[in-house]
């Protein structure tokens, strides 16, 4: 309903949130290569830049070409920070699954 009183059909809605998913995508394809050059902590530094960006472009008063980059940034900045969130846990379980009771 909120979408429709800001003059957002459901389809442009939708459309609009299919761009967060395929910065997410495009940036996960694009982080693989990165992980091999990059240090994780640099990785997660890059990826909170740019969702901040993405925050800022979707705020401004701009045209809804401007708000699909921004949900695209947005996507493209999860993406290392998911990556790394998984990456840390199957470490931190490899860890405590190998570690013998003592």
């Amino acid at each position: 309903m909120a979408i429709l009183s800001k003059g957002i059909s459901a389809e442009q809605a939708a459309s609009f949130g299919a761009m967060f998913f395929i910065g997410i995508t495009v940036g996960r394809a694009i982080n693989g290569f990165l992980a091999m050059r990059m240090h994780d902590e640099s990785m997660i530094r890059m990826g909170q830049v740019l969702i901040l960006l993405g925050i800022v472009t979707v705020m401004l008063p701009a045209s809804d070409t401007v708000v699909l980059a921004g949900l695209i940034l947005i996507g493209l900045g999860c993406a290392p920070i998911y990556l790394l969130v998984l990456l840390a846990l199957m470490v931190f379980m490899h860890e405590r699954l190998i570690q013998k009771p003592r």
